[in-house]
């Protein structure tokens, strides 16, 4: 997000600062304020109904109204307007577009009239002298960025008919004292408030339909002494009260049902708490001080281990004591979670190298990443438990790494019900070292296949097809990698050991055959495949997990089959070579980052059925980036969508 920052401020300065009718096509002078002494270039421009640019309009006492026959306030069509003090928006405004009044620093009062609809994101970024606002019942949703930045920022008045509040909508908004949620919001999201060191105050009482706070929503929130979460709520994310020094009240309502790691660390909260189990809304365990010895998870309602609520600090992190986590986790050495639990969250038992026995429930639904993850690469320690998923005959998820390290399992099961299997699962097993070492010699290809599920897979020297076996489900994350986190080597370049390829299929797989039945194609599943120039995907295949392939740096053409619903993030990141990429019309998710870098893309119509395209899809290496179709929702929100590219660009939406 600091490039899209960077971006913005380049922009504001340039609009500050560069004659509008020489330096910037995209905006026209207006010829009567040839003569203004204005520290600003005085520049107005309407089309259809839209104010497309409005700097140095104020008049003397730093006063604009917008008038009645505009409908859109547009993109950057105020930013950096420093002449500005004073802002009137009517209500026949329908929509003030992204980063309208990004950097007008000046800018002290804003008058939203009920009956503007839409908020862009970033729409008042970096406005430092703005001190409250009031948002009119009109407007439903407070955007990413919205705010964020605005340092002078005590009050913000929401309307109770808001229903979220988007990622970084108030960030680093340091004056800000309290927040009132209303009694429409059901969600707010990642780092909404992060660093709001001011906050004191933060009102869920009104907020029954509250349903998630995001990852690092209240992080470093200094002041916040008390929190009362709403009943309704059901999950908090990782880090969403991370830093907050001076929390020492925290009441959670009893649907909460998934926290985060760290979500409540360096909190008196959460550190100085010393029950032997700190069981918290619908039994979800988020912190144990019981000695390894005597823990006895049974009979006490426990759904959910929550994240990291086993860590081990001391192992992660170097230190002499652990302040984190569990105190004693490099004691653990069995653990039985209780029938009944449902959810392993993320890293709940990370680095608990001395686990050797694991037993789990026949009632588990989801592992998430890293959950069981003991291996440490630095000094070759893993566990020595052995992993049986046999009783686990609901189980649908298993993360990435959930259980890379636990060394003791040399056998493979996944239950039939199991939807998606995380990369490097189960890597650094027995089972996994057993699988390599056997063919280290072959000249064939070879496959782990286990219940439809691609695990890994061998590709000697000499060899350039990777050929996914008929029957594969699924192609589960990192099955075809191009390197090997098993290798221990030594590298004369001083990469990671982990970094290096064992079979090389970086420097020799030339070509991609997956058959038809395949559902899914994993987490970095052929990361840095870079030989590879054409790939096609078949018809049966649903969903494109993150960074699929990241790096596959010569391809040059993919085909995507009708039938596609999901683009993971980072999926075709710096794909350097890829020109053009057709969306297939079933799109209904991009995930961040998913083309960014690849500098040779010109041109990307995203379906007008896709219902969410996740932050910045984009970044500075799309350099050959020309133009882009978007569905006409995502237009409040371009910046955020589309990244730092914005600027160089043309956006065209689709018409109603």
């Amino acid at each position: 997000m600091k490039k899209i920052i960077a971006l913005i401020m380049a922009v504001v300065i340039l609009t500050v600062m560069c004659s509008c009718g020489g330096g910037n096509p995209a905006q026209t002078t207006d010829t009567t304020t040839t003569e203004t002494t204005s520290p600003v270039d005085k520049n107005i421009k309407i089309e259809g109904g839209e104010l497309k640019a409005c700097i140095g309009q104020a008049d003397e006492n730093g006063v604009y109204t917008v008038p009645s026959n505009i409908s859109t306030i547009g993109e950057m069509c105020f930013g950096g307007d420093t002449t500005l003090k004073k802002i009137i928006i009517p209500a026949s405004v329908e929509m003030i577009g992204s980063a309208a009044f990004t950097g007008c620093t000046s800018l002290e009062e804003v008058i939203i009239e009920d009956g503007v609809k839409t908020l862009g994101s970033h729409a008042f970024w970096g406005c430092t002298s703005l001190e409250s606002i009031e948002l009119p019942e009109s407007i439903t949703v407070v955007p990413a960025y919205a705010f964020a930045y605005c340092t002078s920022l005590e009050r913000i008045t929401l309307g109770d008919k808001v229903t979220g509040i988007g990622h970084d909508a108030f960030t680093y908004c340091s004056a800000l004292e309290e927040i009132i949620a209303p009694s429409a919001l059901e969600n707010i999201g990642g780092m909404a408030f992060l660093n709001c060191s001011s906050l004191t105050n933060v009102d869920f009482s009104k907020a029954d339909r509250l349903d998630s706070i995001g990852l690092g929503t209240f992080g470093n929130c200094i002041s916040l002494r008390k929190v009362v979460l709403p009943e309704s709520l059901t999950t908090v994310g990782q880090e969403a009260f991370y830093g907050c020094t001076a929390l020492v009240d925290i009441s959670i309502g009893g649907k909460l049902s998934s926290v985060g790691p760290n979500a409540f660390n360096y909190t008196p909260w959460y550190r100085e708490n010393t029950e032997d189990y700190l069981i918290v809304g619908d039994g979800v365990l988020i912190k144990c001080n019981v000695i390894p010895k005597y823990i006895d998870l049974s009979g006490k309602g426990i759904k959910v281990i929550g994240g990291a609520a086993f860590f081990n600090d001391k192992a992660a992190n170097g230190t002499a004591d652990s302040l984190y986590g569990y105190k004693y986790a490099d004691q653990l050495t069995s653990i039985v979670i209780p029938e009944g639990v449902t959810t392993i969250q993320t890293a709940a038992f990370y680095y608990c190298y001395a686990l050797e026995n694991i037993k789990l429930p026949s009632t588990l639904e989801v592992i998430e990443s890293s959950a069981f993850e003991t291996y440490i690469a630095n000094g070759g320690i893993g566990a020595t438990a052995k992993i049986d998923l046999t009783p686990c005959t609901k189980l649908t998820t298993i993360g990435a790494s959930a259980f890379n390290g636990c060394g003791g399992t040399d056998e493979i099961f996944i239950p039939d019900t199991v939807e998606y299997v995380g990369s490097d699962a189960f890597a650094n097993t027995k089972a996994y070292s057993d699988f390599y070492d056997a063919l280290v010699e072959s000249e064939k290809s070879a496959y782990k296949v286990v219940d439809g599920v691609l695990l890994w897979s061998y590709i000697p020297n000499g060899e350039t097809t990777i050929e996914v076996p008929d029957g594969v489900r699924m192609i589960a994350g990192g099955a075809c990698k191009g390197w090997d986190n098993a290798v221990v080597a030594t590298s004369p370049n001083g990469l990671r050991p982990e970094w290096l390829t064992k079979y090389n299929i970086t420097n020799v797989v030339t070509e991609i055959i997956i058959p038809e039945g395949v559902k899914v194609i994993g987490d970095n599943a052929f990361v840095n495949t870079k030989l590879v120039t054409e790939i096609n995907i078949p018809s049966s295949v649903e969903s494109i997990r993150d960074g699929a392939f990241n790096m596959s740096a010569g391809l040059t053409k993919i085909t995507l089959p009708e039938g596609l619903i999901s683009i993971g993030s980072s999926a075709f990141n710096a794909c350097y070579a890829l020109g053009s990429i057709e969306l297939p019309s079933t799109i209904r998710y991009i995930g961040a980052g998913a083309f960014a870098s690849c500098s040779s893309l010109k041109v990307l119509v995203v379906p007008k059925g896709t219902a969410l395209v996740d932050s910045e899809i984009f970044d500075s290496g799309c350099t050959a980036l020309e133009q882009v179709y978007l569905p006409k929702q995502f237009r409040s929100d371009v910046y955020d969508v589309l990244g730092e590219v914005v600027g160089n660009i043309k956006v065209s939406y689709y018409k109603d």
